[in-house]
C-alpha cells in the first residue's frame, strides 16, 4: 500500500477539505490479542497518515457542531460497505485534530464513488455550525437555515 500521499487540502465558502488515504476497514483497524483489543499497524499508520495531512489545521472548538460530506474512492472494484471504513476515518480526524470530540458531528452524509484504482482515497469536507435551535417538530436548523430532520445529535 503505498503511504505518500500529496496533501491537497483548502478551505472554501467556509468547508475545510483534505483529501485523505483510503482507510482501513473495521476488520483491520483493530487487533486482537488474548487480553485486549488494540489498535493495528495498519490502523496506527493511516492514524499517522491522517495526522501528518491535517497537522496545519486549527480544530473546531468543542462548543461548535459539525457539518460533514466524505466521498469514498476505493481503491479497487471490490463489494465494500458504505460505513466499513467511517470508524477509522472518525477517530483518525479526532486524533489529528480536526475536532475536539466526533460527538460534534450532527450532519454527515457519505457518498461511494467507482473505484480510481490503488491507493484510493478519501476526500472530507467539514464545517463548523455554530448555532443549532430545535423545532416545534424536534427538527434541527442551523444558522443558514439547514434543516436536520433526525431530530438530533
Amino acid at each position: 500500500m503505498e503511504r505518500v500521499m500529496e496533501k491537497v487540502q483548502g478551505n472554501r465558502n467556509g468547508w475545510s477539505f483534505f483529501s485523505l488515504p483510503w482507510a482501513p476497514s473495521v476488520n483491520h483497524y483493530y487487533q486482537r490479542s488474548k487480553r485486549s483489543l488494540f489498535l493495528s499497524q495498519r490502523g496506527r499508520r493511516f492514524r499517522d497518515d491522517v495526522a501528518g495531512i491535517l497537522r496545519p489545521c486549527s480544530p473546531i472548538p468543542e462548543s461548535n457542531y459539525i457539518e460533514m460530506k466524505v466521498d469514498l474512492f476505493p481503491p479497487d472494484k471490490r463489494k465494500r460497505d458504505i460505513d466499513n471504513n467511517l470508524k477509522a476515518l472518525l477517530d483518525a480526524l479526532e486524533n489529528a485534530g480536526a475536532y475536539e470530540n466526533d460527538v460534534q458531528i450532527i450532519s454527515l452524509s457519505i457518498v461511494k464513488h467507482g473505484s480510481i484504482g490503488k491507493p484510493g482515497r478519501i476526500d472530507v469536507w467539514f464545517r463548523p455550525v455554530k448555532k443549532i435551535s430545535f423545532h416545534e417538530d424536534d427538527s434541527l436548523i442551523n444558522t443558514k437555515g439547514t434543516r436536520y430532520e433526525n431530530g438530533g445529535a
